[in-house]
């Protein structure tokens, strides 16, 4: 009786360890094109077996916090948030330059108001939710 009620105990501890294990894929600007949000022209998206799954990006040496678990055990676990990389939309500028005109207004008036908005991160969001599962 004592040996099924720890096998049962070590059972029930690793299946979700191994069920969930750290995945990893490479992603490039080059598979992106226009679509690629990152200063970087590539690194390694991963799902790490934290919470109910860290998807985070490494490039140069260094780990990006992706999504908000990972974004939450950042400082824990020394990751840096991915903004530090995300590029703000090239179309911003253009943006605030017709906003200014319309409202008869500086344009730096106007860009304290709207705060740059970045490229979509779902290339990479994307790729790392789908490791989690």
């Amino acid at each position: 009786m004592k040996i099924l009620t720890i096998v049962t105990i070590i059972t029930f501890l690793l299946v979700p360890a191994i069920s969930f294990a750290e995945s990893a894929r490479p992603l490039s600007k080059v598979q992106f094109g226009d679509k690629w949000p990152l200063s970087v022209d590539k690194g390694v998206v991963k799902c790490l077996p934290i919470g109910n799954g860290a998807v985070v990006f490494e490039a140069k040496g260094k780990v990006y916090a992706v999504n908000g678990t990972a974004r939450g055990f950042a400082k824990k676990r020394g990751f840096l948030l991915i903004d530090e990389i995300w590029i703000n939309d090239p179309n911003y500028h253009q943006m605030i330059k017709e906003i200014a005109a319309s409202e008869k207004k500086p344009v730096k008036e106007i860009m304290k108001i709207i705060k740059p908005t970045k490229v979509s991160i779902s290339p990479i969001l994307d790729s790392g939710v789908s490791l989690c599962h």
